[in-house]
């Protein structure tokens, strides 16, 4: 397998390809075997289950979900009540425990220097300072809340079940400068995992019926107009839970493999990837998908694909691979590089911001130089043209609209110099 790498000109640096892939096992439910691995995907072999152990150290009970946030990895431990706090810096290494007794905590996600976590025993989201791991506010929610994503200043809340665990219908709009609820959707019934892509937010449903017959169903939301599209397809197990953007293109289990939706939502079964009749959570990251093949009990597998559904590679694991994350070291470390002397410093703002940011820079040597944009593999994406290298203060703009929410890096390189600086695109 190849991985793209790209130098940035820094001549204290030897530039690779140093991508992680980050597989929370959530265990059976009761014991504390949930686990985390480690996977490289730069054609190395390194795999490992990474801090805890089931036996001297467990991670804990039910490994919900984890999200990256800078350079911190965050494990939602639901069944022990727990965030457990991984640092990325250099490796990755335990850093602390967030004791959140009787919670039930499901997911996180972040906004500048705040956790949000929603949290099923308390119908509630609880809001975290970053700086001081202390909870500071506690958002009451109308029902079980579950997945949640940052658009725009507002945090849209999938709520599959009510307060009395009866089957709920609603995604609700939260305005993050006053964590007040401005808007609800209807959609379809047990509203559970959700994506953004473009300016719609598509939500994967399923409920149960007295018989523990399953119904499934798929929704979208505009994000301009707030008109909702729903696909309901009826009785049937076919479906997963698992939704996110592939190749530019909407995808979701269905039928032990991965298919792009149609525009009425329905599955596009001619273009389904794969076929694994254990198939239980799915995830991707730029061209790779990563798939969670599981029967419940250890050992299952971790199979990563290229964009033609090719085997890439295969990684024993734990019970239950449920979630998955990506980390580039190499990246990382670039961005925590010191301003080189004698060159531009290199900003933005605003940051994260959407779709257009101000890159701004102060050039102090009579010297050409370049200015573009790299993803997160370090790709170049764009670069800007420039028609005067004179000294002085320059701003040049960039609009994002066409590339998807994500990190990317501004790179001003002169003299086989270079300083960087990280942006982040959320739509």
């Amino acid at each position: 397998m190849k991985i793209m790498i790209i130098c940035f000109g820094l001549s204290s640096i030897i530039c690779g390809q140093n991508l992680k892939l980050f597989t929370l096992c959530e265990g059976n439910f009761g014991s504390a075997n949930s686990s985390l691995w480690s996977s490289s995907l730069n054609g190395g072999n390194m795999h490992d289950i990474i801090h805890w152990d089931e036996n001297s150290n467990p991670l804990g009970d039910i490994g919900q979900s984890m999200s990256i946030h800078e350079t911190k990895l965050y494990l939602v431990m639901n069944n022990s009540h727990t965030i457990e706090v991984m640092n990325l810096a250099g490796g990755a290494y335990y850093e602390n425990t967030l004791q959140l007794p009787n919670s039930s905590p499901r997911y996180i996600t972040f906004n500048e220097d705040k956790g949000y976590i929603s949290s099923w025993n308390f119908n509630a989201i609880l809001i975290l300072n970053l700086n001081n791991m202390e909870i500071v506010d506690t958002i009451e929610i109308d029902g079980k809340p579950e997945q949640m994503i940052n658009y725009e200043n507002h945090l849209y809340i999938s709520v599959p079940n009510k307060s009395d665990w009866t089957t709920n219908d609603k995604v609700l709009k939260m305005r993050l400068n006053d964590n007040v609820i401005v808007e609800t959707f209807t959609v379809e019934p047990g509203a559970s995992m959700m994506a953004i892509h473009g300016s719609s937010l598509f939500v994967t449903s399923s409920s149960y019926d007295d018989m523990w017959n399953k119904y499934s169903g798929t929704s979208s939301i505009d994000l301009s107009s707030g008109e909702v599209l729903r696909y309901n397809a009826g009785q049937t197990t076919s479906y997963g839970s698992d939704i996110f953007t592939f190749q530019n293109k909407i995808y979701q289990i269905f039928d032990g493999g991965l298919v792009p939706l149609n525009e009425d939502l329905s599955p596009n079964i001619s273009q389904k990837i794969g076929a694994y009749p254990s198939l239980y959570s799915a995830d991707s990251y730029e061209e790779f998908l990563v798939l969670g093949i599981s029967d419940y009990v250890a050992p299952d597998t971790v199979i990563v694909l290229d964009n033609e559904g090719v085997v890439l590679e295969e990684f024993i694991v734990s019970a239950i691979p449920g979630s998955f994350e990506f980390y580039n070291f190499d990246l990382a470390s670039i961005e925590e590089q010191k301003i080189i002397p004698d060159i531009a410093s290199i900003y933005n703002y605003p940051n994260p911001f959407n779709p257009t940011t101000i890159i701004q820079f102060k050039n102090v040597l009579n010297s050409p130089y370049r200015v573009y944009i790299c993803d997160i593999n370090g790709r170049k994406i764009k670069e800007f043209d420039i028609d005067s290298y004179q000294i002085g203060q320059k701003k040049i703009i960039w609009n994002a609209h066409s590339n998807s929410s994500g990190v990317y890096f501004a790179v001003f390189e002169q003299l086989g110099n270079s300083n960087i600086r990280k942006l982040s695109l959320i739509k």
